[in-house]
């Protein structure tokens, strides 16, 4: 979803925001008198990812020679990943009973969940003279959740002309 304003003919604001989110459980089976060891397993894996951003861009004459297009703005991103993941171990007890606690021994069990928060500023400037020459230059810092704290920034600069 995007939402935009214009506050004067040069001056616009917008937000947007947005989630992708998927989930999956599968299933593994393998029947007593299979050529393999027979087995069941299960996989239950959940991804999300949310971002959103807000800018202010403008863009006019200055003066009658001198054009003028600046932005700037904030960003945000989450992003998750958790799978739970468990399989029989020695075979099936039962069979036709596909089910974990139908294993021969102790079932394995995975659990992982990782996550992610990366939240930015950024700003560009680009400065023309009579729609011939330009100048310009952006900054953009982001801090990311999964750096350790006091060295968690990084910072991505440019300048540019044509």
């Amino acid at each position: 979803m995007r939402l935009a304003y214009d506050l004067t003919e040069s001056l616009t604001v917008s937000a947007n925001a947005r989630n992708d989110y998927y989930n999956e459980r599968r299933q593994n089976r393998i029947a007593i008198g299979s050529v393999e060891q027979p087995q069941y397993a299960e996989d239950v894996y959940e991804v999300q990812e949310t971002n959103a951003a807000v800018e202010v861009e403008y863009e006019g004459q200055v003066t009658e020679t001198i054009s003028l297009r600046a932005f700037a703005g904030g960003s945000y991103r989450y992003e998750s990943q958790n799978e739970n993941l468990g399989s029989t171990s020695g075979g099936l007890a039962t069979e036709g009973v596909f089910t974990l606690e139908n294993s021969v021994s102790r079932p394995s069990i995975t659990d992982y969940f990782q996550e992610q928060a990366v939240a930015g500023l950024f700003g560009d400037v680009n400065v023309g003279y009579n729609n011939i020459f330009y100048v310009g230059g952006s900054l953009r810092n982001d801090w990311a959740s999964t750096l350790p704290d006091g060295n968690n920034s990084y910072l991505y600069p440019s300048v540019n002309t044509s």
